[in-house]
């Protein structure tokens, strides 16, 4: 068991020197993200076959095992210490897994997080949203695919608050990826699953727990839409991500063509960062589109006119908006 979690730190070790941004485990075989390519370690020297198997099983907890075996998925934070990549700086580091079957096998993916939370200044967050997540209450999202680094953006958000602001702070996803040390604002962590049964649980009970911001990992289905809302709607800050490509896509999956939802969306309404990643120069770069709620906008979404959002977006840029660059 020693030497399956000695392999499973060198694989991570390996991962972090090529800049890798995941982690695959399949069969057996290792496997790396390196930009937009997939490579495979080599099975004799960086990832013995031989341990693979044993590598996986030591990771696995007693729930994740029950699941497994009941053919379900589980989804887990790893860290991950004592890696030997001392050169890098790196001692310790969190990973978001995801342990699944493939054909009757346990397999694993691992997205490796960023070791440091980044400064939103580092990640060229645009100003405008920088400035609306200063603001006492309302209703912020994050759209963008899976990997798109959403949970990245609002972990700097929030390190920016904490660093500046004296606040509590409840994070409410599925599992918990980044952990905040306390500075002038203290974090609570509700992880689903494990510290509350679902996301609109979660948020309404957070209710009762005196938060100035609620950081909602995603909002799956339309009770967690409506419980967000709410904690907008009774002066909280709520930031949130969704699974969408653009700004105005991600209104209208709030939305749903809910007449309700529309009015309530647009009282509280501060933004939309839209956000995906692209390849440019072999490096990963961040492009974002950014939709401030502005009174012409929130009379856009009431009047469910979301086909002209994106012309007043568009021509928003001096209200602070921005739009994809062509990369």
């Amino acid at each position: 068991m020693q030497r399956a979690n000695k392999a499973f730190q060198d694989i991570v070790a390996k991962a972090i020197l090529l800049q890798a941004s995941d982690i695959h485990i399949i069969d057996n075989e290792v496997s790396l993200r390196i930009l937009d390519r997939i490579e495979v370690l080599d099975s004799g020297e960086d990832a013995p076959t031989s341990i693979v198997g044993s590598l996986l099983e030591s990771l696995l907890s007693e729930e994740t095992k029950q699941k497994l075996a009941k053919g379900m998925e589980d989804d887990v934070s790893i860290e991950v210490g004592d890696l030997e990549a001392s050169d890098l700086g790196v001692k310790n580091v969190r990973l978001r897994a995801c342990f699944y079957k493939s054909l009757g096998k346990i397999c694993a993916s691992f997205r490796i997080l960023p070791q440091q939370i980044p400064s939103p200044e580092s990640l060229r967050i645009p100003q405008g949203f920088v400035k609306i997540a200063t603001q006492k209450s309302g209703l912020i999202l994050v759209s963008g695919a899976t990997g798109a680094g959403k949970s990245t953006t609002i972990a700097s958000i929030l390190e920016m608050i904490n660093q500046t602001q004296q606040k509590h702070i409840i994070c409410i996803q599925d599992p918990i990826e980044f952990i905040h040390t306390n500075a002038k604002s203290i974090f609570s962590y509700r992880q689903i699953h494990t510290d509350t049964q679902n996301f609109h649980t979660a948020i309404l009970s957070s209710l009762r727990q005196d938060p100035d911001i609620i950081s909602i990992g995603e909002l799956r289905d339309a009770e967690s839409i409506k419980a967000a809302i709410l904690a907008a709607q009774t002066g909280h800050l709520v930031i949130s991500t969704t699974h969408s490509s653009d700004c105005v896509s991600t209104i209208e999956r709030i939305c749903m063509k809910n007449q309700d939802i529309l009015e309530q969306l647009a009282s509280c309404l501060l933004g939309i960062l839209a956000q995906r990643l692209c390849i440019k120069d072999s490096k990963r770069v961040v492009d974002f589109e950014l939709l401030l709620a502005t009174p012409a906008i929130k009379t856009l979404i009431r009047e469910n006119k979301i086909h002209q959002v994106q012309a007043q977006l568009t021509i928003g840029k001096s209200a602070g908006m921005k739009t994809f660059d062509t990369l």
